[in-house]
């Protein structure tokens, strides 16, 4: 059988990120646990995989070097995000160098967007498109036989010097089917979130798909892991959750699913079975602020949870419209307010620069973080990213001038700056915007006030120096 090995690429900033230095590099490391699902699938047809997080300790490819040669793979899948392409490419440069007859396997959010547009990069020889648990298997058992891909579906490859585009596989309806993450290939040690109180960390995901139609968001569209929305039942997510704490001493979990708490009743129940199990973690999750009540709220910190990302996006509601957010100013009061008392940490997300944004507008959404008095706030300028409704709008709109994204797949652009909008801000403008928005929200008196107030252990007090002299560097 192939020897298969998994890469997380190294994230380094080659497309400029409008995110100050010091809070990007505050951002923690997450595990790769799309790589870590693929694996577990393999394993359990007894192949010989492994994952390297370059991410996680390959400062200079030097470490990915020795594993390409230590391990000498048949078969190397590598992941990429939008903002990590031109790693996953160097790093397929390098795996061809070293290993030529080995495939290249390329799949990820980046690469179901411009499928034909990355296998125009030589360094790769077939991408897997959408959800690829059910694609893995079938795609490594038609290489290892040296048969023709055309009836794997999910898939694009190229043959004959030509890139081809099989039809879309389904997506996976019983999520419970699933093994659990491959942790073991994982140094769980090391991977950390800069909130956390009991790190080491990691995520879990409990459901997939977005029902939601955000402008901004690539799961608007659907591309990746699809609209429909599908979730696994709270006995399988109480499994893997023992099976994290027991056999990874990991108490520390962020939810990542895109919206935790859309079914409520699933999540009572989760909570009431993490309570019942015993199962003693610290959590985070994200969710919107329309699912959320007050009794859903005391079961959730009952079960340990610490702190809930809320998306808010603005404090004006024609900017909310625009988005198609579909929450009000009030929703977003209220579920901030519910959070607060049942002591659970917010975090709020913030767009600047969002179509129709104005000074005004900005004033009041400062103002309305002020009132709801979230525990954090990230701020982000409105960027257009691929395979959104934004960023197609623009296109069509000719406030880009080219699809950029799709020129910097095929390597027309090598220093990709991130499109913003630009629509009443110029670029200038909206990167002061977001450093001014950072010192006004977290050098306020208030809010040194309420995070002093809220201090109750070494702990606490050591994240919150951390972030305040972070924040110092900006």
């Amino acid at each position: 059988m192939s020897k298969i090995l998994f890469i997380n690429p190294k994230f380094q900033k080659a497309i400029f990120t409008p995110l100050p230095d010091p809070i990007e590099r505050a951002r923690g490391k997450y595990p790769p646990l799309g790589l870590a699902y693929l694996a577990a699938v393999l394993k359990q047809y007894n192949y010989d995989v492994l994952i390297y997080d370059a991410d996680l300790e390959d400062s200079d490819y030097r470490g990915l070097i020795s594993k390409l040669k230590k391990k000498q793979p048949e078969i190397i899948g590598i992941t990429s995000t939008s903002f990590t392409f031109l790693q996953a490419k160097n790093t397929a440069r390098i795996a061809k160098k070293i290993l030529p007859e080995s495939k290249i396997i390329v799949g990820g959010p980046h690469v179901s967007i411009y499928p034909k547009e990355v296998l125009s990069n030589k360094e790769f020889d077939i991408a897997v498109l959408g959800e690829g648990e059910q694609t893995i298997i079938e795609l490594i058992e038609k290489i290892e036989a040296n048969q023709d891909l055309k009836d794997i579906k999910g898939i694009a490859y190229r043959k004959d010097k030509m890139v081809l585009q099989n039809e879309a596989r389904p997506l996976i309806q019983n999520l419970d089917n699933l093994p659990f993450p491959a942790r073991s290939l994982l140094k769980n040690e090391k991977y950390f979130y800069p909130f956390g109180k009991r790190n080491p960390f990691t995520t879990v995901i409990t459901s997939r798909g977005c029902p939601y139609n955000c402008t901004f968001c690539l799961r608007a569209s659907g591309i990746h892991f699809g609209k429909q929305y599908r979730t696994r039942s709270p006995l399988n997510v109480i499994k893997e959750l023992e099976e994290i704490v027991n056999n990874y001493k990991i108490r520390e979990i962020f939810f990542y699913d895109d919206v935790f708490t859309l079914n409520q009743a699933r999540i009572q129940e989760l909570c009431k079975a993490i309570i019942k199990h015993r199962i003693d973690i610290s959590w985070n999750c994200r969710t919107r602020v329309d699912v959320i009540t007050p009794k859903l709220l005391k079961i959730m910190k009952r079960a340990g949870c610490e702190r809930i990302h809320y998306g808010v996006e603005s404090g004006d509601p024609l900017i909310l419209k625009k988005l198609r957010k579909h929450i009000s100013i009030s929703q977003i009061e209220k579920a901030f307010s519910w959070t607060k008392e049942n002591e659970i940490e917010s975090f709020a997300y913030i767009m600047l620069g969002a179509p129709g944004e104005t000074p005004n507008s900005i004033r009041k959404t400062m103002q309305l973080l002020k009132k709801i008095k979230s525990d954090y706030v990230g701020f982000f300028i409105t960027t257009l990213f691929p395979g959104t409704d934004l960023y197609n709008d623009a296109l069509k709109k000719k406030r880009l001038k080219t699809d950029v994204w799709k020129e910097f797949t095929i390597g027309k652009l090598k220093d990709q700056p991130l499109p913003f909008l630009e629509e009443n801000f110029s670029r200038t403008e909206l990167q002061k915007l977001l450093k001014r928005s950072y010192q006004e929200f977290y050098f306020s008196p208030s809010f040194i006030w309420q995070k002093f107030k809220s201090l109750t252990s070494f702990t606490q007090l050591r994240i919150n120096l951390r972030g305040f002299l972070l924040l110092l560097q900006i």
